[in-house]
């Protein structure tokens, strides 16, 4: 029975390590936050946080305002908002801009549903967040293209219309100068209009 005690207990730490290594793997840092805690400080964060923003789970202990203050300005009041509603509905998913220990801003994907206990009370939040910059720098280029052939297609357009319209001016001047008698001052006004 002590034997068979050790091998579930080995196994267990295993399976633990197992699921450590995997989260530490992803692309995500992973958080628990308690409910209604102003100002917002995570209970835990894994570990690969420090891959994803450069800073290590110690800034963020050590600092009461350090989530808020890295929001981007023109982000904060948004953020703050649907925080607040977060509490109300039990659940958020959020992207906003937030400054990194290099000092640059990342666009984080930041998400998190509410768990419940036992007795099915509200206890705290597991949410993640991921940086999404390179697929808002890519959204970036795709609109970039689309003002772009957009404004092609405008500009092909206003050409066409322009086209037509001198055609029309080419034309009754063609008429002009072959049904009207004209006197060689005349000819070169004509002529000039025509070049």
């Amino acid at each position: 029975a002590n034997e068979e005690k050790l091998t579930a207990e080995r196994q267990l730490r295993l399976a633990e390590q197992r699921q450590a290594a995997i989260v530490e793997s992803l692309p995500l840092v992973l958080y628990l936050e308690p409910l209604k805690h102003r100002p917002r400080l995570p209970s835990f964060v894994s570990g690969n946080l420090r891959d994803v923003t450069g800073y290590k789970s110690e800034h963020v202990e050590s600092e009461p305002e350090f989530w808020e203050s890295r929001i981007h300005p023109e982000d904060r009041d948004r953020v703050l908002a649907a925080l607040e509603e977060r509490d109300e509905v039990g659940h958020w998913s959020i992207q906003y801009r937030w400054r990194c220990f290099d000092g640059t801003y990342k666009h984080l994907h930041d998400q998190a549903v509410m768990l419940s206990g036992r007795d099915g009370q509200p206890v705290e939040y597991a949410g993640s967040f991921s940086d999404i910059s390179d697929r808002k720098e890519l959204e970036r280029q795709l609109l970039q293209i689309q003002k772009m052939d957009a404004l092609g297609q405008l500009t092909g357009g206003i050409a066409h219309d322009f086209n037509n319209l001198l055609a029309s001016v080419l034309g009754g001047i063609h008429l002009l100068q072959r049904r009207l008698p004209m006197g060689e001052r005349d000819k070169l006004i004509m002529d000039q209009m025509q070049h």
